[in-house]
């Protein structure tokens, strides 16, 4: 595994998640609970339809090493273009569900944030291709924090609605990616390639149960994730949205290690096993629990000095404190089940996961509202360690 490039990459999420949290504590101050909640619902709607961007084709396409880097780039191109369109596509589904309000903050958000996200994403997939993330760590930071910088000065100094806001700061952020992305988006007109994608449709036909698996894994998880917020906002108020949103940017800034271990070492020829020594273990059962600790004093400093009103967060901390090991273990084996070949088999444990998270959520949520889509996911990821946990056993040993 590159460490170097474990660095470069937890970087590149370490400074956006710092500089987004600053903005956030303003912007919540400013906007009232509920209109920060219906933002919050937009942001959901939007990861519930960016589904079809995150089928897994990227992890394919990486660990394919049939396909040369042209092929796979070319690929990758079009299926960005193509998951750019379909969210607006769906747009009509939204009109029906929702206020006005929230569609016309899903229509800005999907439209700007989503051709943001995809040029940020084929940046990444690039520079994974390339082996080298120093110049995306460059890019990706200014651009986070001049975006950040520009939605606190929205706030204190334009005194705008919610609506115009999100349209301002949207706007600025499409803009600076295409300032800083526009080798990639070079990159993409030119490596587009309908005989490379003949070959990639070929050898996903050939590796088709290989594709399906990654597809499938990555949707549950993503439904999994997205599902919360989602489910928050059809049951429960905007307010409970809010609470939860605001976690959630504690907890995703938690989950930046993990999330760039796998990102590095999906590609990595590095032998599997070594994740499961007592010593990487205890690594990183210890820095869980250190970041669990972070997230209970982030949550608490957060209420007491900047807005009360978000007082409910702080039992939303207790319950992601227990939940961080047992997320940085099951990202170990999930990776150990993908290099061994047992991915049928996390198929679905991730199969399993996404139904019970949104089931219990439908049942709890009305209930308990943020309190119980957070208790929902600590049970949901304890019932996928345990399957993880008896497949670890069975196929390796200790």
């Amino acid at each position: 595994m590159n460490i170097k490039n474990v660095m470069y990459l937890s970087a590149s999420r370490i400074v956006p998640v710092i500089s987004s949290t600053i903005a956030t504590l303003v912007v919540t101050a400013y906007f009232s609970v509920s209109e920060y909640g219906e933002y919050s619902i937009a942001l959901s709607v939007f990861g519930l339809l960016s589904l079809f961007s995150r089928l897994g084709f990227s992890d394919f396409l990486l660990s394919n090493e049939n396909l040369s880097n042209e092929i796979r780039k070319s690929s990758f191109a079009l299926y960005k273009i193509i998951t750019i369109i379909i969210p607006i596509l769906l747009l009509p589904l939204i009109y029906i569900s929702y206020d006005y309000s929230i569609f016309l903050l899903c229509i800005i958000v999907i439209c700007f944030d989503g051709i943001s996200r995809r040029l940020e994403e084929y940046s990444v997939f690039d520079c994974q291709i390339n082996d080298y993330f120093k110049n995306y760590l460059y890019a990706k930071s200014t651009i986070s924090i001049t975006i950040s910088i520009f939605r606190i000065y929205i706030v204190l100094m334009l005194n705008v609605s919610i609506l115009h806001f999100v349209l301002y700061s949207s706007s600025i952020a499409l803009l600076l990616n295409m300032i800083f992305f526009s080798k990639s988006i070079g990159k993409i007109i030119i490596n587009i390639n309908f005989d490379y994608l003949k070959e990639c449709i070929y050898e996903c036909n050939r590796e088709k149960k290989k594709i399906i698996n990654f597809s499938v894994i990555s949707l549950a998880y993503y439904i999994y994730f997205a599902s919360d917020t989602f489910v928050l906002g059809l049951l429960s108020s905007s307010d409970e949205v809010a609470y939860y949103s605001v976690m959630l940017l504690i907890v995703s800034t938690c989950l930046i290690p993990v999330g760039a271990v796998w990102s590095n070492y999906i590609k990595s020829e590095t032998n599997h096993l070594t994740l499961l020594r007592k010593k990487a273990i205890f690594i990183y059962m210890s820095f869980s629990l250190m970041v669990g600790f972070i997230c209970i004093i982030s949550a608490y400093l957060y209420v007491h000095f900047v807005n009360y009103e978000y007082v409910n967060i702080k039992e939303l901390s207790y319950v992601f404190f227990l939940y961080f090991p047992i997320k940085y273990i099951n990202v170990l084996y999930e990776l150990v089940c993908v290099k061994s070949n047992n991915t049928d088999y996390l198929v679905k444990v991730r199969s399993i996961a996404a139904i019970a998270n949104i089931s219990l959520n439908i049942i709890i949520i009305p209930m308990l509202g943020a309190l119980g889509a957070a208790i929902t996911t600590l049970f949901v990821e304890a019932v996928i360690f345990i399957l993880l946990f008896i497949k670890m056993r069975k196929e390796i040993g200790q």
